[in-house]
């Protein structure tokens, strides 16, 4: 669910700011909202304080290396591998 709800908000970010903006540009603009307190990373506390509605079970599993926070391969490593 996770991974379809992030490629779902990306999908509406691209298709308005398609003239303006590159899909990297929109995937990072994420990234940056998501991590709070700015350390390059985002924790699920994090997620759950900006209001996206996630799982605990859906950020282990992006979770690849279980150190309870998700780098920029980790944070979009759910739509990568989505089969929604």
């Amino acid at each position: 669910m996770w991974g379809f709800t992030m490629m779902y908000l990306l999908a509406i970010a691209f298709i308005f700011n398609a003239s303006i903006l590159s899909t990297s540009t929109i995937a990072e603009s994420w990234f940056v909202t998501f991590d709070l307190n700015q350390d390059g990373f985002v924790s699920f506390d994090e997620l759950i304080a900006a209001n996206f509605l996630t799982t605990n079970e859906a950020f282990r599993a992006a979770d690849l290396n279980r150190d309870n926070l998700l780098d920029k391969l980790e944070f979009f490593s759910p739509i990568l591998r989505s089969d929604n």
